[in-house]
């Protein structure tokens, strides 16, 4: 498990992420688990963004969906015993930062463990099909982000230019989701699927 020493801790209101590689700010509503655990979605936290800001809606990318199923389906066993959910907040998770190209996420420290795991699990992903793995970094944020928002948020090398002249979210993750079938796409043709 992840040490909270080995993080950044950085005030909210903290200078831009400094990093050699351009770095594009991502904030993602986290609304396909909310929507499955039958609890209200709201699009108003990503109204609250400023403009120029990439605000994603995860419902609308079905391919973070799919990779996250794809990875929890790697540790299911037809012996193991029915769960109630296949997937964990580690899938979902690693399924963001393959996809999204996200290489920091800021978390609280409370979610330093599940971005260890979901980073294991993608390193055991690349290994297994020859491909680099990806991984990110956690930003503990002071004050942490709120997850009762719903709000994710991370930075990418995935330049997001094109998607900033789009007017909504929904145009946004519109365009967002050519890229994201790409990435997906390699993946899973790795794996067969």
């Amino acid at each position: 498990m992840a040490d909270s020493r080995d993080t950044i801790t950085i005030p909210q209101r903290a200078l831009p992420l400094q990093r050699a590689a351009v770095l594009w700010p991502v904030y993602l509503l986290t609304d396909a688990e909310a929507m499955v655990a039958g609890e209200p979605v709201s699009l108003a936290p990503l109204s609250a963004l400023e403009t120029g800001d990439a605000g994603l809606i995860e419902s609308l990318l079905p391919e973070i969906r799919q990779l996250a199923m794809v990875l929890a389906s790697r540790r299911y066993q037809e012996t193991s015993p029915a769960t109630v959910r296949l997937s964990d907040a580690a899938d979902w998770l690693a399924a963001r930062i393959l996809l999204l190209g996200l290489t920091h996420i800021a978390l609280s420290e409370s979610g330093l463990g599940q971005l260890a795991m979901a980073n294991q699990r993608l390193a055991a992903l690349a290994q297994e099909l020859g491909l680099k793995a990806p991984r990110a970094e956690a930003l503990l944020l002071v004050p942490s982000p709120g997850a009762a928002s719903g709000l994710m948020q991370g930075w990418s090398g995935i330049a997001f230019e094109n998607m900033m002249n789009a007017s909504s979210a929904i145009e946004r993750t519109r365009v967002m989701r050519v890229q994201l079938r790409l990435r997906a796409g390699i993946w899973l043709t790795r794996l067969g699927l």
